[in-house]
């Protein structure tokens, strides 16, 4: 159970932002250079969403094992957190 979260964060880390990385490294004129900012990005990047994950499940974990009033209001927040942030990137892209 542990290494869920850690999964996670490695999926999102490796899906998340490969473009803005790539886009980044065509700047750099040496392939050498260019090799190793694109891996350190990619550490970093799985890093940072690994964390992310880490800090997240325990308290999301700890509502959905709740009955009643949490469980709901918690399912509801994260629901419409999702739609929010899914207009938002809708709206950014147009």
């Amino acid at each position: 159970e542990t290494l869920r979260p850690v999964a996670v964060g490695v999926i999102h880390g490796l899906a998340g932002s490969g473009a803005i990385g790539l886009i980044t490294a065509t700047t750099i004129t040496s392939r050498g250079l260019a090799a190793l900012y694109l891996a350190l990005f990619g550490v970093g990047t799985i890093l940072g969403m690994v964390l992310l994950t880490v800090v997240i499940a325990n308290p999301i974990a700890w509502s959905v094992r709740r009955e009643g009033f949490t469980k709901r209001i918690v399912g509801v927040a994260a629901s419409l957190l999702s739609i929010v942030l899914g207009i938002a990137v809708l709206a950014g892209m147009l």
